[in-house]
């Protein structure tokens, strides 16, 4: 009885170092797979992207970063990279002046392993989207001298003209400032007095 369970018990692990090295060969065999890639950089219209800085990260350790390579776009959008193994690559583009969009300019793809997912070709490359960004208008600084104006204690709001330095009541001015001051001290929080302070710019003042 002793003999045949020491006997089941070493087929049994000789089974799984079988299996082992199976899955090990496997695994060696897709680290090691070839990869040919093409891909294409455009904007957001479908206009090709040239220098775009590609950065190429290929599965092709165990346990460890993958191998890193860079390269840039012709004048065309078009890159690429051969000569390498892995079981996947990662491949991520960018371009100063341009926002990337998530999912659409970086992606990862499968050599070692069937993913379902057509390989890119140079006829049929990967296509990669940046966003350009937009001229930003200068921001526009004005330096106010407000002198000793005195704030309203009580809650109620005070009124700037900025272009004409003028004081007016509540609903009008650019600036809209509210303040709220209780003197009395508190015993009952962390708070010695009630203060309460509001700033509003209206957005229809634009200086010139």
């Amino acid at each position: 009885m002793v003999r045949w369970l020491m006997g089941g018990v070493i087929i049994l692990a000789l089974g799984w170092m079988v299996l082992a090295r199976t899955d090990f060969g496997r695994m060696q065999s897709a680290f090691g797979s070839s990869i040919s890639f093409w891909g294409k950089a455009v904007d957001e219209t479908g206009k090709p992207i040239d220098n775009a800085l590609i950065y190429f990260s290929a599965a092709d350790k165990y346990f460890k970063d993958g191998s890193e390579y860079h390269s840039k776009s012709d004048s065309a959008g078009m890159f690429s990279i051969s000569g390498i193994k892995g079981a996947g690559l990662y491949v991520d583009v960018q371009k100063e002046g341009y926002y990337r969009i998530p999912d659409k300019s970086y992606g990862s793809f499968a050599y070692g392993m069937p993913s379902g997912q057509e390989r890119p070709t140079k006829d049929n490359p990967a296509i990669f989207v940046l966003k350009k960004k937009g001229n930003a208008e200068p921001m526009v600084k004005k330096e106010i001298d407000l002198g000793d104006i005195q704030l309203p204690r009580n809650g109620s709001t005070l009124g700037y003209k900025i272009l004409t330095h003028e004081i007016i009541g509540k609903g009008g001015g650019d600036l809209l400032v509210t303040t709220s001051i209780d003197d009395l001290p508190r015993f009952d929080g962390p708070q010695k007095f009630d203060w309460e302070k509001r700033l509003r710019v209206m957005m229809s003042f634009v200086p010139k």
